[in-house]
């Protein structure tokens, strides 16, 4: 029993260590991307669509760094967008504000703009921004501990992005599911999602988030 309990603990640290590991290479390359973005930023104060593209782009950095930059940003990006009827800035602004309510544990309202982020790319053509408001709700439920509603949206993104050919976006939605049954303790599953979307971002290449599947299988393999 004690053995059990010691091998248990060290599992767990050792599972904290990679992904610190990871976190770390990663934050590397997101500050240097922000650096980027932000100059871009200051040098465009129109209010067009290439400020709302260059704020939603600082969000999607910033919501796991600096989650209430996102917020401002986010809000930004989404008036103007308004402003100016620009759907696609203002459904991705949408994702940013669900995002920031979805870090502090309010799924209420994660789950009120997510629902308006659907509401702004149904009926048009716009499939990644339809698949991305459906992953986003799955995510929301995943958190919220309502799993049977998560593979529910995960699966209905994962359909719009397989018909529409987005395969870096089928890759993502593969991590999602095998998340989600992480979550459920159904690691063979798991394991078989995170091997289809492992296949996809080696065919695509897609060096820099190859990192976050073969964390998810250290993970799995190590529990």
């Amino acid at each position: 029993s004690s053995l059990t309990t010691s091998l248990d603990h060290y599992m767990k640290k050792s599972v904290c260590s990679f992904l610190l590991l990871l976190a770390g290479f990663s934050s590397l390359s997101q500050n240097k991307k922000l650096d980027s973005l932000y100059t871009l930023l200051s040098n465009h104060p129109q209010e067009d669509t290439l400020r709302v593209q260059l704020l939603n782009s600082i969000c999607h950095y910033e919501y796991t760094s600096d989650n209430e930059k996102n917020k401002l940003h986010a809000n930004e990006a989404f008036e103007i967008a308004k402003r100016i009827n620009y759907k696609p800035g203002m459904g991705t602004a949408l994702k940013y504000r669900s995002l920031y309510y979805w870090v502090i544990g309010d799924y209420e309202q994660a789950t009120k703009h997510a629902l308006e982020m659907l509401r702004v790319f149904e009926g048009t053509t716009n499939d990644l921004g339809l698949s991305q408001a459906y992953n986003l709700l799955g995510l929301i439920h995943e958190r919220s501990r309502d799993y049977e509603k998560a593979k529910d949206h995960y699966m209905k993104a994962l359909e719009i992005r397989q018909k529409a050919g987005l395969k870096r976006d089928v890759a993502y939605s593969f991590n999602s599911l095998g998340s989600l049954h992480v979550s459920l303790s159904k690691y063979d599953e798991a394991l078989e999602y995170f091997l289809k979307s492992l296949a996809i971002r080696k065919e695509l290449g897609d060096e820099d988030i190859l990192s976050q599947t073969y964390g998810n299988l250290a993970v799995v393999y190590m529990k």
